[in-house]
């Protein structure tokens, strides 16, 4: 196998502005109820402060059993390295299957995407 040549590299794996190499940020949060649908009764999004450029994302569910509030750590730890979060509660933990937190990440994931145009 060869190596690539750095000038070679994918330029986005490039080190940007927006890059989690950077070094950690303030964390902003945001209330985001506004987006939930039925697969999803709670939602919030954790943000890099300061930061307006197009961001990575990334969205999160509790396990069976775990709400929303089980996450919230991981949001923040996520935003603070340069990546929009958003965790979401299911509407029925301690019942929903595998299919339907996955239509819950699908759904919050097409919404959050909704929220930057």
């Amino acid at each position: 196998m060869e190596a690539i040549a750095s000038n070679d590299a994918d330029p986005s794996c490039a080190t940007g502005p927006s890059s989690c190499a950077l070094g950690l940020r303030s964390v902003g949060t945001l209330d985001a109820r506004h987006l939930c649908t039925a697969s999803f009764s709670s939602a919030t999004i954790y943000f890099p402060e300061g930061d307006r450029s197009q961001l990575p994302s990334i969205v999160i569910v509790g396990g069976w059993a775990s709400g929303e509030q089980a996450m919230a750590a991981w949001g923040a730890f996520y935003a603070s390295h340069g990546i929009v979060a958003m965790t979401i509660g299911t509407p029925a933990p301690w019942t929903d299957a595998p299919p339907e937190r996955c239509q819950a990440l699908l759904d919050a994931s097409s919404a959050l995407q909704s929220e930057n145009g």
